[in-house]
């Protein structure tokens, strides 16, 4: 491995080269320049349900009232316990 980079050939190192401008373009954008999309959830259809967006595949929805009108976003990695305990503290704390 100590030599590899002597043995690289010059379409190699243009697909490196490539490889490394793409990665800068993509580097991750600072919280004071990211684009924030606030969820809106007063929106509602005639039926009164909530306009759902879809989400990233770490977070799901939950609900802290069986009547489905408030809506939390919750990490889609938790267990079955903690979701529970969690919509348990969020529930006690709502409107504080």
């Amino acid at each position: 491995m100590i030599d590899s980079c002597d043995n690289v050939t010059l379409e190699e190192e243009a697909k490196v080269e490539e490889v490394t401008m793409q990665l800068e373009k993509t580097r991750e954008v600072s919280s004071t320049h990211a684009k924030v999309e606030n969820l809106i959830t007063e929106k509602y259809d005639d039926q009164g349900k909530l306009e759902l967006k879809i989400l990233l595949d770490h977070l799901k929805y939950a609900f802290l009232e069986e009547d489905c009108k408030k809506l939390v976003i919750i990490s889609s990695a938790l267990s079955q316990i903690e979701e529970y305990r969690l919509l348990k503290v969020l529930k006690a704390n709502q409107g504080l």
